[in-house]
């Protein structure tokens, strides 16, 4: 309540009696009170996205008015899985603020899972995920593709050397557990009646690599990213079948967002650019 009042430029109390009335204009208690803080009841919570698409639609009026015609200044929440962070992302982002230099850019990663969460929750503006929803409030472009590749010590050198005795053993490791890439090889080797072997979640991509080389396990990861990461040549890098291997990056942003001019803009600076256009790309 404090730092609401100072960023509002008015008391304590003032802040206490606006939620108070806002709490009876929708007949629901939106937050309880205790001893020390506030927390958000269930309907708070439920009215947290509104909120937040109502203070976006309030930052582009300010943006629109006393400017040109190009969206110069805003804030955008980039969500993207950590590979594609680390890779494509970086030049996306570059191009475009290029051109809007004004532009806070903010950037999280995670799974595509906990992105999509955060979409929904209008904690993100934009994500690039590894599965879309197929619904019609979201606008969702592929915008990469690429294909997945099984990195091992040099003493698997093929997909059949998984089979083999000595490397049954082998763990698989991930960066966190419900990896969909990882999902690929689990349904090969099931396919394939090899086998399966436990997953062992390592925490980084960086730790997941570092297990590979140190000969803890086997890892999926896109070949694309492989190639920017130092230190893997020596690792041997076993293609999955083309029924397994291929996969796929969308671009993902809730359709009413796309009025917010900024936002919009990033969008279309991310399907004119040239990686996109030529397909290359990604990791969960």
């Amino acid at each position: 309540m404090t730092k609401a009042a100072a960023l509002l430029n008015t008391v304590q109390s003032n802040v206490t009696a606006r939620i108070k009335r806002l709490e009876d204009q929708l007949g629901a208690t939106l937050v309880v009170r205790g001893s020390r803080k506030l927390r958000l009841t269930p309907e708070g919570e439920a009215l947290m996205p509104f909120a937040l698409r109502l203070e976006e639609l309030c930052r582009d009026i300010n943006n629109h008015f006393g400017q040109d015609d190009r969206p110069q200044a805003g804030s955008i929440r980039i969500g993207a899985i950590e590979t594609f962070a680390a890779s494509h992302l970086v030049e996306l982002i570059a191009g475009f603020t290029e051109r809007h230099p004004s532009a806070d850019i903010s950037v999280q990663t995670g799974g595509t899972n906990s992105l999509w969460e955060k979409i929904l929750k209008s904690e993100l503006d934009v994500a690039f995920v590894s599965r879309r929803a197929n619904e019609s409030a979201f606008f969702e472009e592929k915008v990469f593709e690429d294909d997945l590749v099984v990195i091992a010590r040099q003493s698997v050198a093929s997909l059949a050397d998984l089979a083999r005795p000595e490397n049954a053993k082998l763990k698989i490791l991930v960066q966190r557990s419900g990896c969909s890439f990882t999902a690929r090889l689990s349904d090969y080797l099931r396919e394939t009646g090899v086998p399966q072997r436990p997953m062992h979640a390592v925490g980084t991509l960086e730790g997941v690599i570092g297990s590979v080389r140190a000969g803890g396990g086997i890892a999926v990861l896109p070949r694309s990213y492989l190639n920017l990461v130092p230190g893997t040549r020596e690792l041997s890098q076993i293609s999955l079948p083309e029924k397994f291997r291929s996969v796929e990056i969308f671009l993902v942003v809730q359709r009413w967002k796309l009025p917010i001019r900024l936002l919009d803009a990033f969008v279309q600076s991310c399907l004119n650019n040239q990686i996109v256009r030529d397909n290359h790309g990604l990791h969960d």
